[in-house]
């Protein structure tokens, strides 16, 4: 079960409006799960109307231990460390999502967590 952090009443409803679409897609023939995210669905400026940058971290932390947690199943079952193939779906992604106080607030913070909490948690990367 994945490990959640009591974000009752501090993430609002609709982070999902703002936020990056992601869910898992199944695993590969190899045991790997598959995650995609829909990095164009990303909304900067209602996210940060919305919710802190340590909110946002808060709402990957559960987002990602899922994933991880479903990773975890799939080591046990394979009898062999496993990672997440990755898949980043870019339509949508423009000019909007360069804002500065976004990307120096909320995906540096994001992006650092994720990097220390997460190591080699990616097997591949797909970008399409």
């Amino acid at each position: 079960k994945a490990k959640k952090i009591g974000l009752e009443g501090v993430i609002p409803i609709n982070i999902r409006a703002a936020a990056p679409q992601s869910c898992q897609l199944g695993l590969s023939k190899e045991g790997h799960i598959i995650s995609l995210t829909r990095v164009g669905f990303i909304k900067p400026k209602a996210m940060m109307r919305s919710l802190t940058a340590d909110d946002y971290v808060k709402y990957c932390f559960d987002s990602n231990e899922i994933i991880w947690d479903a990773m975890q199943r799939s080591c046990e079952q394979n009898g062999r460390l496993m990672g997440v193939v990755q898949v980043l779906d870019l339509a949508g992604l423009g000019m909007k999502h360069m804002d500065k106080a976004f990307i120096n607030g909320y995906l540096r913070k994001a992006i650092s967590w994720a990097s220390e909490r997460y190591v080699e948690y990616v097997y591949r990367t797909l970008i399409i």
